[in-house]
């Protein structure tokens, strides 16, 4: 953290991470917020957690590290607003003479306003993009809650300093079932001071994810050793300044195992702390086993006992097996893949090849969207069959990749939330187009069509290859306050793989809701209509006697440390010990795609981010609120700022203008408004300290402006008397709830 910074903490790098500068933020003793130059233009969601402290004199520093500065020609920059895209201003390109960029800016950027920064570095024929939001606020405060972090983090590894911890703390029994793999205030002493265990740290890494002067939220990043082990831990601090002291509102910790060159393998293989297998594949005769730990791909072979890491990746990369065939094949998705690829981001295909110990490169996918984004959709589907096509889903459209051919087919593309459905197995994909659906088998390449006269069907999930679909009412629209709310369903079928009926369910003239797919299970809500509204009557549960496959290999225990260690299980013994593979040699390929993708699609999704770490990707609003509520995260949209939790005042007040009250009618009727319908009063009480009037009802057809609150009342001006009225806050929850809590306000997002 101080200003010898020059190793990257946490994670394997590939070597070709080594061929880009990275870029520290520097604010005065600290080297903050490492940030990585892409080779092309990049998305705003690149800089979603990462924010930069523009100084008091309007001065901003950047030390290059992990360059030869000889080699690095230029660099210029540019600032602009996120609502409109606006340039704010730019720099001229200028020589790079030391490894410290000065930038100098002018006195335009409001104080506490969030602007988009890109810096550009030339060097040796390349150009690099560099990404961050900046801020000009109170440096003072930033660095005590740097500091106050450093300390508590610190602390934790002696029980007797920890101690001095212990008044930040809630412990209540609520935060010890995951033991030391994650830690909160809630977790116990003994957790919070790692139960004992004698760690000896490295240099954190350190990141600003949000601040405004007064609420900050910073990253530390790791590692740190004991008995021969060695551990990836991260933590996560929101802090709020206060008259004598600063106040932690959440802390959150994370531990894993590194895995390094001796594992213990007794028909099992210990992965170590906190290193659950993310995907486990077998072949056809279940003597071999592909699973990820730690970054990184295993193999084990039964036949020959033996267990082998194949390939691991940088903590910018992720790594997931496909299948098994003339090799094992996988991906390896990410930020700088490889040496012929600097500094982009996209997908790799490769094999492994066991006879001969290497690894061939069959092909690149080319995605210029920000490593978050990409992952959240390969992650949901990722699929490669007996045929040798590679099926994977990018953005809103999912693509079949001929490898033998260099060809590709787009299989659906404009896919909208709620309207599509993936196979737990990743094989089968439906969505809705208009009344009916598409259903494609990737095992197979078969598209089929599912289409009932005169029912809208949408795809709700899958229990193994049977597809749950429900029946959209055609007769009643779901409407509050004159505005849909989506549909209502009168029926749900299910269908097996070959689109033959199997079961059909309904509710004697009540109406479905909130279906969701469980397991083997569907679960539901049943609605009444009176003729105007809907009144929820309860719920249900349809149970399938069809069995859905899990992964049994996967087990765990708790150590003497708490810490929760998984296990691979094997079905005999193995009596070897893990094995290394040398550097692999890498057979390239020349086959690359370069797929056209929806961007405008990113820029209309809302981003959720819990500990710093993105946690989902929705086009609803109220999902992401709620989400990021409960766990104290946030939400950003094309790089605005939606929704923190953490920042909310303790009383705001807008000096709302009566006459602007007819426009926010106007904005109502003509869907200018962000709808937030659901959300709770406390969590619309963000929009007010942000100084966004809340458009809402008190009763169906009565709008009324929110405009402040305090710890007992809410401020509402009432549109249809003009006036200014204060309610008990309690009330208020009430009579809003009754109304189906439905807010909006107004954001603009640059598009």
């Amino acid at each position: 953290m101080g200003k010898e910074k020059n190793e990257t903490i946490g994670g394997d790098i590939e070597g070709s991470d080594l061929n880009i500068p990275k870029l520290y933020n520097v604010l005065d003793d600290y080297y903050i917020n490492k940030m990585y130059g892409y080779s092309n233009e990049m998305d705003a969601a690149v800089s979603d957690n990462i924010l930069s402290l523009v100084l008091d004199d309007f001065s901003m520093k950047f030390r290059i590290v992990d360059a030869d500065i000889s080699e690095i020609e230029d660099f210029d920059y540019s600032i602009r607003k996120f609502d409109t895209n606006e340039l704010v201003e730019s720099g001229e390109r200028t020589k790079v003479e030391s490894d410290i960029i000065d930038l100098h800016l002018s006195s335009l950027m409001e104080e506490n306003k969030e602007y988009s920064l890109e810096l550009k570095l030339y060097t040796n024929g390349k150009t690099y993009h560099y990404y961050s939001r900046i801020i000009r606020s109170n440096t003072e405060f930033l660095k005590k809650l740097i500091d106050m972090a450093n300390t508590f983090s610190n602390n934790n590894f002696d029980s007797n300093t920890a101690r001095d911890n212990s008044v930040y703390l809630e412990s209540d029994g609520t935060g010890n079932s995951r033991g030391l793999e994650y830690v909160t205030l809630k977790s116990d002493f003994e957790m919070i001071s790692y139960n004992g265990m004698s760690l000896t740290p490295a240099e954190k890494e350190v990141t600003l994810v949000n601040y405004n002067g007064k609420v900050g939220e910073i990253h530390f990043s790791f590692t740190a050793d004991a008995y021969g082990k060695t551990y990836n831990i991260e933590e996560n601090f929101i802090c709020k300044s206060g008259a004598q002291r600063l106040y932690m509102l959440d802390y959150t910790r994370t531990m894993n195992q590194k895995i390094l060159n001796k594992l213990t393998v007794d028909k099992k293989i210990d992965l170590g702390m906190g290193n659950r297998g993310s995907r486990i594949i077998t072949n056809a005769k279940v003597d071999k086993i592909a699973f990820l730990a730690d970054n990184k791909l295993f193999l084990s072979d039964g036949k020959k006992e033996n267990v082998d890491v194949i390939y691991s990746c940088g903590k910018n990369n992720y790594i997931m097996p496909l299948k098994f065939g003339d090799g094992l094949y996988f991906i390896n998705y990410g930020y700088n893949l490889d040496d012929s690829h600097i500094g982009e981001v996209g997908v790799c295909l490769l094999k492994y090849m066991e006879d001969t110990k290497k690894v061939s490169k069959l092909a690149f996918i080319k995605t210029d969207v920000d490593v978050a984004s990409l992952k959240e959709s390969i992650d949901e589907l990722a699929y490669m069959g007996d045929s040798g096509m590679l099926y994977i889903k990018l953005l809103d459209k999912v693509v079949g990749l001929d490898i033998t051919s260099g060809s590709y087919v787009t299989v659906a593309e404009n896919l909208e939330t709620g309207k599509y459905s993936i196979s737990q197995d990743k094989s089968l994909l439906s969505w809705n187009v208009g009344d009916g659906l598409n259903i494609y088998n990737f095992a197979v390449g078969e598209n089929k069509q599912l289409d009932n006269a005169n029912e809208v069907m949408l795809p709700i999930g899958y229990i193994g290859s049977d597809l749950v679909v429900a029946i959209q009412s055609q007769n009643i629209s779901n409407t509050v306050n004159g505005k849909s709310v989506g549909s209502i369903f009168e029926k749900i079928s299910i269908y097996n793989n070959l689109l033959e009926l199997q079961k059909e369910y309904t509710y004697d003239g009540r109406y479905i809701d909130n279906i969701n797919v469980s397991g083997n299970r569907v679960h539901i809500e049943l609605y009444q209509y009176d003729g105007e509204n809907f009144t929820r009557l309860g719920e249900d549960t349809i149970i399938s006697s069809k069995s859905v496959a899990s992964e049994s290999r996967l087990s765990s225990y708790a150590d003497s440390y708490r810490g929760k260690n998984y296990v691979i299980d094997y079905t005999k013994k193995i009596d070897r010990e893990i094995s290394y593979s040398k550097t692999l040699e890498i057979e390239a390929s020349d086959l690359e795609y370069d797929i056209e993708l929806n961007t405008s699609y990113l820029k209309n999704m809302y981003y959720v981010y819990i500990n710093s770490k993105l946690k989902g990707i929705y086009d609803d609003p109220v999902r992401a609120v709620e989400d990021a509520y409960t766990d104290m995260g946030f939400v950003r949209r094309n790089g605005i700022m939606i929704y923190v939790r953490a920042m909310v005042d303790t009383a705001s007040n807008i000096n709302f203008e009566a006459s602007a009250a007819g426009e926010y009618v106007n904005y109502w009727e003509n869907n200018e408004l962000t709808r937030f319908r659901g959300i709770t009063l406390k969590e619309a009480m963000y929009f007010l300290t942000i100084k966004k009037p809340v458009f809402t009802f008190t009763a169906i057809n009565n709008p009324v402006i929110l405009t402040g609150y305090d710890s007992k009342t809410v401020t509402i001006y009432d549109i249809n008397t003009s006036s200014i009225q204060k309610i008990d806050i309690n009330e208020a929850q009430s009579i809003f709830n009754s109304t189906q809590n439905d807010f909006s306000c107004f954001f603009t997002f640059g598009m």
